[in-house]
């Protein structure tokens, strides 16, 4: 699986769709277990296109009639395995950042983020359940959520609800493609590069609103 994905990211390899060629030689037995490493990698290294991966075997699932209720398993497992891995990571460096010796680096960029970990925790379990639909900055808005202290029962919750919807709107996807993969692939990147750019266009018009109102007392 790796080599298939690491080829994809290079644009390299004996096949134009490295991915997919992958998934259609893989068993059964495996996919569910393929799926659920696919999602919880995206979570660790954001830049590994693990929806990609859930998009091509349940597109691969269908297309050779299996049931699909494993695999969609498998990969929710690795979502919600992957989101309480990055909330913990969050919660972690925010434990490491209080206690940072005073006056240091780290207490010094640790204070200067107080404005913005308390805006995080005021939406937090908002912004976890849109999460898992922004490519990319999902652990992102995850690793913050866990930093800002928002609670870890309600945010892994709040964020495998989100997981199950996304999985199920890819697999409903790939179902209704039928068999062609080429324009579901098209559509998959045209959303995986118009999202994370609205997603950072919002972030900025939130982060200059939260600016003015701190040091220049705006509302």
């Amino acid at each position: 699986m790796f080599p298939a994905f690491f080829h994809f990211l290079l644009q390299t390899g004996p096949t134009k769709d490295p991915v997919l060629a992958w998934f259609r030689d893989s068993q059964e037995s495996l996919m569910p277990l393929y799926l659920g490493l696919a999602s919880l990698i995206e979570h660790l290294f954001p830049p590994f296109p693990g929806d990609l991966g859930l998009l091509a075997g349940a597109w691969i699932v269908q297309v050779k009639g299996w049931s699909p209720f494993l695999p969609f398993m498998g990969g929710m497992a690795g979502s919600v395995l992957g989101s309480a891995i990055t909330l913990l990571l969050g919660r972690w460096l925010e434990e490491w950042g209080k206690r940072a010796q005073e006056g240091g680096r780290i207490a010094r960029l640790h204070a200067k983020g107080e404005p913005f970990r308390k805006a995080i925790h005021k939406h937090g379990l908002l912004l976890v359940l849109v999460s898992r639909f922004i490519p990319i900055g999902r652990p992102l808005i995850l690793l913050a959520a866990g930093a800002s202290e928002v609670r870890f029962g309600p945010a892994l919750l709040v964020a495998s609800l989100s997981s199950f919807a996304w999985n199920l709107c890819l697999f409903g996807l790939a179902a209704l493609a039928g068999k062609n993969w080429e324009s579901l692939r098209g559509g998959m990147q045209l959303y995986s590069t118009i999202v994370p750019i609205l997603a950072f266009l919002l972030l900025l018009f939130f982060l200059r609103k939260l600016i003015a109102r701190k040091f220049f007392g705006e509302h």
